[in-house]
């Protein structure tokens, strides 16, 4: 390693097969040297899980965690273990363990260190739950995904895969519905949520926003889903080929789709929720592998174009028009400062793209500057110092 000669480290080393524990060698000044980190034999304790009662919690997962949460040290996944004990790898410095548990509240072990003890024990709250039954033409849905998301606070906004939306696409609490229909979600948060329920051919329905308390929890809950509408249109270029165009639709939800456009410009999504959508064109196709999302300070309304309705199709059409050249000039002036190094950037009103590719000009030593945005429109003018 090169390092800082008046800098202070930690370095860590671990086998590649975890065969053996981990050695740390603390306050290791930099500068030139050899530094032996000598691996031990590994250390465990037995976690034990127990709920209020004293009675095992069979099915569980684990995390150890330094005492601050930021660093994993070793993860074991939801299995069932009859007498709700695991073996666990102590780390060599101080740590804690975090239990999940579906049907309980979190539990921490508080901050440990190893060697103190051979036996850990966390002790899990019982928590009543979200319940409820999805339903389609009065059957049962099986197997159908019911998520809860937070809504976006007053006075905050969120964009996510560039749309706006009103609650987070990251839930809190995810599950599955049995043979009969029935959910039953562990939420271990309190607040506003929307609760989500989508399945296969069928259009998503969702309730809220309501105000859940973990402990309170809430039951008869249901969902009744249907086929849902059909959005449908063409996407016209005067001169020009609309091929390979890609459309965009949103209901602000955080559950955008996109859809490359076929032959002759048509475009068609089936299975939406009724309500108000925005449609347009994007400039590259959602991917849930790589999604991203923004939040900042602000309040925005989210803006449709259109609306569903149940077992309807809607045509939407969009016609592309040539983009004329758009550019923005302009000077900041601030006595006795140095204007090298400024930059201005121009973002969209409701912050649809990343401010790494917004459209942005250097000031000049005189303060001015000169953007060309990549459509006419409304932004909002930002002057940083890089």
């Amino acid at each position: 390693f090169v390092v800082g000669p008046r800098d202070i480290y930690t370095i860590r080393a671990r086998d590649r097969d975890a065969k053996w524990g981990e050695a740390v060698a603390k306050g290791v000044r930099g500068g030139p040297g050899v530094l032996t980190l000598r691996l031990e034999e590994p250390k465990s304790a037995t976690l034990e899980v127990r709920d209020r009662e004293g009675k095992p919690v069979r099915f569980f997962s684990a995390s150890v965690v330094d005492p601050e949460y930021r660093s994993l040290s070793d993860y074991y996944p939801e299995e069932e273990r009859a007498d709700g004990r695991l073996s666990i790898r102590l780390p060599s410095d101080s740590f804690r363990v975090r239990v999940l548990a579906d049907g309980y509240d979190e539990g921490d072990s508080g901050v440990l260190e190893p060697g103190a003890t051979r036996t850990l024990r966390v002790t899990l709250s019982a928590l009543p739950g979200i319940r409820g039954w999805v339903r389609s033409d009065d059957k049962p849905v099986a197997s159908a995904s019911i998520s809860i998301h937070p809504v976006v606070p007053t006075g905050e906004r969120e964009v996510h895969n560039g749309f706006l939306t009103r609650y987070s696409a990251n839930e809190v609490a995810r599950g599955v519905t049995d043979e009969k229909g029935r959910f039953d979600l562990t939420l271990r948060r309190k607040g506003r949520f929307v609760i989500r329920a989508q399945a296969a051919g069928l259009a998503p329905a969702e309730i809220g926003p309501v105000d859940l308390d973990p402990e309170q929890g809430r039951s008869g809950l249901e969902f009744s889903l249907t086929s849902g509408g059909v959005l449908a249109g063409t996407v016209t270029v005067p001169g020009g080929r609309p091929d390979g165009r890609i459309v965009g639709i949103s209901r602000a939800d955080g559950f955008a789709r996109t859809q490359r456009v076929g032959e002759g410009g048509a475009y068609r999504f089936e299975n939406l929720m009724p309500g108000e959508w925005l449609v347009r064109l994007v400039d590259e196709e959602i991917n849930d592998s790589r999604s991203g999302t923004t939040t900042s300070p602000g309040f925005a309304r989210p803006e449709f174009n259109c609306r569903v309705h149940e077992g309807e199709e809607t045509r939407f059409d969009l016609g592309v028009r040539p983009v004329p050249r758009a550019t923005l000039a302009g000077s900041l002036r601030i006595p006795g400062t140095d204007l090298i190094g400024y930059v201005a950037m121009l973002m969209p009103p409701d912050e649809s793209v990343n401010s790494s590719d917004a459209p942005k000009g250097a000031l000049d030593a005189e303060g001015r500057f000169q953007i060309v945005a990549p459509r006419p429109g409304r932004y909002r003018l930002l002057i940083l110092s890089l």
